[in-house]
């Protein structure tokens, strides 16, 4: 086995692999399955909005209860937690749509609690990681796994256009629950040694210190509203704007396209300082 997969020797490290593998093909698909179906459902763009909205802010929110609970609670159980709530609620989303009974405040709570469950997952994955390879093994396994993370998501992104133009955004939003099952099956078979949390004195007094140390350091927290304010942009174009004028051409195509790997290269953020 070459160096750049020696990592994958390592079981624990193989079930993280596959494990967020499959989630993040699912947050490649869901975006382009849940546009499509808020506007086959509503044909408003403004509902649309409000969806992604929903699930944008909770990802911000939740994102520093996140990182305490990955510091405070077994990650792999977290991980598998995280997994199995995005299962269900992508799973009720598809139920939804696939009967034609998809209301708008409905979606908007479904997409917050799958936008919570994502900031749980993230920063646990991220801090188990070098507990599933020796130390030597580290970087590369960093490595593979930043590869494969984002070949993950430009897959997703192009399987739930494929998807959503072939069978439909409700049974695209299936197979999207259907991957975030397998990640959490896969989590669960995760077993790496667990170190005794170190005392805490509060899950609110680790909040407000971890407030402080962002608010002081003026470079930190600059960037971050710099980047708040291109995100925005960019998902709103990605996953609200892009959607809405494919979706007027009235070809089942449109998904596909506009999912494609050349429509994503023009709209990257490279892409915007050309």
């Amino acid at each position: 086995m070459s160096a750049t997969l020696a990592p994958l020797r390592h079981r624990p490290f193989r079930h993280l692999f596959i494990g967020t593998t499959a989630n993040l093909l699912g947050s490649g698909v869901a975006p382009i399955a849940l546009a499509f179906a808020v506007l086959d459902a509503t044909g408003s763009v403004g509902s649309l909005g409000l969806v992604v909205g929903a699930h944008s802010l909770t990802s911000i929110l939740f994102l520093l209860y996140g990182g305490v609970l990955a510091d405070r609670l077994p990650r792999g159980p977290l991980m598998v937690g995280s997994s199995v709530v995005s299962a269900a609620s992508q799973a009720v989303i598809a139920a939804l749509v696939l009967t034609h009974s998809a209301v708008i405040p409905l979606l908007m709570v479904l997409a917050a609690v799958n936008g919570a469950a994502s900031s749980c997952y993230q920063p646990a994955a991220q801090a188990l990681l070098p507990q599933t390879v020796p130390a030597e093994s580290r970087r590369a396994a960093l490595a593979l796994s930043r590869i494969a993370s984002s070949s993950a998501m430009i897959v997703g992104a192009s399987v739930g256009g494929v998807l959503v133009a072939t069978i439909g955004p409700g049974w695209g939003l299936a197979v999207d629950a259907a991957s975030f099952a397998l990640a959490a099956a896969s989590f669960a078979l995760i077993r790496v040694q667990v170190e005794p949390p170190a005392p805490s004195p509060g899950l609110v007094h680790e909040l407000r210190i971890g407030w402080q140390e962002f608010t002081f350091r003026s470079w930190v927290w600059v960037i971050v509203v710099a980047f708040c304010f291109l995100n925005a942009g960019i998902t709103a174009s990605f996953t609200v704007l892009g959607p809405a004028v494919a979706d007027t051409t009235g070809s089942a195509a449109a998904a596909g396209e506009w999912s494609s790997p050349r429509a994503r290269s023009a709209r990257s953020p490279a892409a915007y300082c050309r």
